[in-house]
């Protein structure tokens, strides 16, 4: 494993401005990221895997054993499933402000 593999998690808008996490591709960092995940999400938050060129799509859900994100893509909303190793991913409160 190499620091390349880390996945830093981003949230907007905390009470001290915003929150970077870097986690690391262990299985106690994969718990703690779907944990923080799907609090996130529970709360209105949407959580959006940062891409090239400015690029963003939004994520539904993630695979704590397969260290996978997972997304819904297209007309057909099919469920797509796309590493989490060397990701970034930001977190945006449903009301911004504070």
């Amino acid at each position: 494993m190499t620091s390349t593999d880390n996945v830093t998690l981003e949230v907007l808008s905390s009470m001290s401005g915003h929150t970077e996490i870097f986690l690391k591709d262990t299985p106690e960092d994969r718990a703690a990221l779907a944990e923080q995940v799907e609090k996130l999400i529970r709360d209105g938050h949407a959580v959006f895997l940062m891409e090239d060129g400015n690029n963003s799509r939004k994520i539904k859900a993630y695979d704590k054993n397969n260290n996978e994100w997972i997304l819904v893509s297209g007309r057909k909303k099919q469920i797509v499933r796309i590493t989490a190793k060397s990701t970034q991913v930001t977190a945006v409160p449903r009301v911004a402000g504070g």
